[in-house]
């Protein structure tokens, strides 16, 4: 073998190992080191004007009880290459520990905390939500729940992010199922069940509020529309579910979009 053909074929051969190793050790951009991060955090929240109500602690949303503080403990003790990794990785713990149990019922919804959800592991997607934001809360990152309607369009290039990578798992064998059931009343309540719905708002930098879908852990991608706001200021009763009467016209709504 000539000398320079035998350079060349060294040359290509470490240039191809080195992309190999480029993709299985990408160079860290943006880490959320878990020593500073939510101090940066804390700063470009205070700088964007973002209440500190959506980082404290409620009755509902009780990070200060023990079964939520080790939760946010253990996070605490673990490294993100970004804010968002680490928000989805909120959502994974609680998609993977909570039962969908489609019988809670709304007066249920209305008496449980997030740390007493924990405990039991089963909930709806109102008290899946619930424990979303005592944990992100928990870790200082502001969170809120919003009311509305969720669909899904038949539009393939508006699709949400959290089904993209539903789909994508399903492909792969790891199928992550959306937990929902449909609208239902009971006693003049309607409880936010399939396409009425529960989900949490997440404020993230440069991103602004972004939906975190409790039933599957997954952040939304905001340029599509299923996701219409009914109480983005949802309060204890609107959360778990909606007056019928009060709230007919944005229900008979919901009810013709799915």
């Amino acid at each position: 073998m000539k000398p320079r053909f035998a350079i060349l074929i060294t040359a290509i051969f470490l240039l191809a190992l080195g992309g190999i190793l480029f993709l299985y050790n990408p160079p860290e951009r943006g880490n959320v080191d878990s020593s500073n991060w939510d101090t940066e955090y804390s700063i470009a929240r205070t700088q964007a004007n973002i209440p500190n109500k959506y980082v404290e602690s409620t009755y509902e949303f009780d990070y200060n009880a023990p079964e939520i503080h080790s939760i946010v403990e253990e996070f605490k003790t673990r490294e993100y290459k970004n804010i968002e990794e680490l928000i989805e990785g909120v959502g994974s713990y609680s998609y993977n520990k909570l039962n969908y149990n489609p019988n809670s019922t709304y007066d249920d919804c209305l008496v449980s905390s997030a740390s007493e959800i924990a405990i039991r592991e089963e909930g709806l997607c109102s008290t899946m939500s619930k424990v979303d934001i005592a944990i992100l809360r928990g870790l200082g990152i502001a969170s809120r729940p919003v009311t509305g309607c969720v669909y899904t369009s038949d539009n393939e290039s508006c699709v949400p992010l959290s089904f993209q990578k539903a789909r994508l798992q399903s492909a792969l064998g790891f199928e992550r199922q959306r937990k929902t059931e449909k609208i239902e009343v009971e006693d003049g309540i309607v409880v936010s069940k399939g396409g009425l719905h529960t989900w949490v708002e997440v404020w993230i930098p440069e991103r602004g509020w972004t939906i975190l879908e409790a039933t599957t852990g997954y952040l939304v991608d905001y340029k599509c529309e299923e996701y219409i706001r009914h109480k983005e200021e949802a309060n204890t009763n609107e959360i778990c579910g909606l007056t019928y009467l009060t709230n007919k016209d944005f229900i008979d709504k919901c009810e013709v979009l799915i």
